[in-house]
């Protein structure tokens, strides 16, 4: 009886690296493009994370040693730029202090450049517009205050070309988290008094956050979705433009009560929608037909862009989470907790996922990757 249950096990876990490993080709395709991401090589101890980059062709991963120089850069939310898919924006946390600050490194000529030390931003908080010829950031370099001496963030877009810094919003509300529009012609982000609705000097029921647009000189804005009861544990949960810019996929609740869930507007602020209960993070297809998101039993779950046709691709009971579409939209890219036991500190390594889940890959074994600072490019 136990040797038939040490064969079995042997049989599950060359199952279990069969389908994890996976193979070079899928359908007679061979994956191509590059993926970066922020992380540690766990084989070696690494103290700091670092930019690393894998070639999907053969698998190598390299290590770009953006931290070489200096040991108290730590990387946090690379963003990519979408049409020029050459230029990497990403911010440092410097000894644990919240503000951060901006850096480029161009994928082709492997350089790092500091763009300005007197831009300070929090430090999830930066989109790349999608020409990567501006940043915009959320920041509280004004220092206004409210009568309880809170903090107010406004939106604000650097200009890396000529350098110019324009303060976008003005008004005595938190604003955060922006995302540019697929023709880098405006931005939409959260803006209202959530983060500090928890402080007993506001009532359990003050509105949380509000979806709003505004064009990146800074007019024109508004409010497109009305206030919700955002929460902070889902405030990485970015407006998400679909392609063409006509709808924007975002997480909330409406109701103290009601689960969180992913809606849909379109960009006029018609039409708002709850597409699904119990799920966030998000995602558009590059032709823009399908979303890709996480469920509240953080499996990733794909389904039409009319919240219709849903297939579960990851069904574990590990943490999954973070997806990223591939260019070709044939694949979803995600980070998973999975191959850890129970007595390991728990770290999620990046995984890649076929639209049937029946094709699973096990992309980085040894390094800890960082949620949510990983891109699938296609060269």
């Amino acid at each position: 009886m136990k040797r038939f249950i040490r064969i079995n096990n042997l049989f599950k876990i060359v199952l279990l690296g069969f389908v994890i490993f996976g193979i070079d080709k899928v359908n007679g395709e061979t994956l191509k493009g590059k993926i970066y991401f922020s992380g540690f090589d766990k084989s070696k101890g690494d103290k700091y994370p670092d930019l690393y980059e894998i070639n999907l062709e053969d698998r190598i991963i390299q290590k770009k040693n953006i931290t070489n120089q200096s040991k108290s850069i730590y990387l946090t939310k690379l963003k990519l730029s979408k049409k020029s898919n050459n230029i990497l924006a990403f911010t440092n946390n410097k000894s644990g202090k919240i503000n951060a600050n901006f850096y480029l490194f161009d994928t082709n000529l492997r350089e790092t450049s500091f763009i300005d030390s007197d831009i300070k931003i929090e430090w999830y908080d930066c989109d790349l517009s999608p020409d990567g010829n501006a940043i915009a950031f959320s920041s509280p370099m004004t220092n206004r205050t409210n009568e309880y001496s809170m903090r107010f963030h406004d939106i604000y877009v650097y200009n890396i070309i000529n350098k110019k810094l324009t303060q976008i919003t003005h008004n005595y509300e938190h604003n955060i988290l922006p995302s540019w529009s697929p023709d880098g012609k405006k931005i939409a982000f959260y803006s209202g008094l959530s983060s500090i609705r928890n402080l007993d000097i506001f009532p359990k029921n003050t509105p949380g956050y509000c979806l709003k647009i505004v064009n990146i000189d800074g007019t024109g804005e508004k409010i497109i979705a009305s206030y919700g009861f955002l929460y902070s544990a889902y405030l990485n949960d970015r407006p998400q433009w679909s392609p063409d810019g006509n709808r924007i996929a975002f997480g909330n609740k409406y109701k103290e009560n009601d689960y969180w869930g992913i809606y849909c507007v379109d960009s006029d602020g018609k039409n708002l929608t709850l597409l699904k209960e119990r799920a966030g993070q998000p995602a558009w297809s590059p032709d823009g037909s399908r979303i890709v998101f996480v469920s509240r039993g953080m499996n990733i779950h794909v389904m039409d862009s009319t919240g219709n046709s849903e297939l579960n691709l990851t069904k574990s009971g590990d943490l999954n989470h973070n997806p990223v579409w591939s260019p070709d939209g044939k694949y979803i890219l995600f980070v998973s907790n999975r191959l850890e036991g129970e007595k390991k500190k728990p770290y999620t390594s990046l995984f890649i996922v076929s639209l049937d889940g029946k094709y699973l890959l096990h992309l980085s074994p040894l390094h800890a990757v960082s949620d949510d600072e990983f891109f699938w490019v296609d060269k």
